[in-house]
């Protein structure tokens, strides 16, 4: 009874940089669920790194990407445009004032993500940032993404 699904699930670690990078953000975080409730598996192939898994990888992943997508809701939440353009003092440079928004939407995902995850899941401090880039811009620009991040549990101010 094994899975092998590629670039989905990376037993022991996080994924892959920018969500091993995935096009499809909603299609990335529903895949943890086709494969826990579609697929009768005990082991795993992920198709990279060190390891084999089994059904537990997948669920521990699955609970990463859950609390991903609910550090990114929260950071798309809290950290407000008008703030940080009145930080950076200056509007002269769009570039600069989206760069530091940015920046400061990352940083807020990653605080939140990285005391549970960092001794968990191999690279998270590693590719963190990039995680969280990658689910709070889709939480801003794809529509299926965002209901998925306005429907998780997360507490927003």
């Amino acid at each position: 009874k094994t899975l092998m699904l590629v670039d989905i699930v990376f037993p022991g670690w996080v994924p892959f940089v920018y969500l091993a990078l995935a096009d499809d953000i909603a299609g990335f975080i529903n895949a943890h669920d086709i494969a826990l409730n579609n697929y009768d598996f005990d082991t795993f192939v992920g198709g990279h790194l060190t390891r084999l898994g089994t059904r537990n990888d997948v669920t521990v992943q699955k609970e990463f990407i859950s609390d991903l997508r609910e550090a990114a809701q929260k950071a798309n939440n809290e950290v407000l445009f008008s703030n940080i353009a009145q930080e950076v003092g200056r509007f002269d440079n769009p570039w600069l004032l989206f760069s530091k928004y940015i920046d400061a939407i990352n940083e807020n995902c990653a605080q939140t993500m990285l005391p549970k995850w960092e001794n968990r899941l191999g690279g998270a401090r590693e590719f963190m940032s990039t995680h969280c880039f990658t689910m709070t811009e889709a939480g801003r620009v794809e529509p299926t993404v965002h209901v998925l991040l306005q429907n998780s549990t997360a507490t927003s101010k």
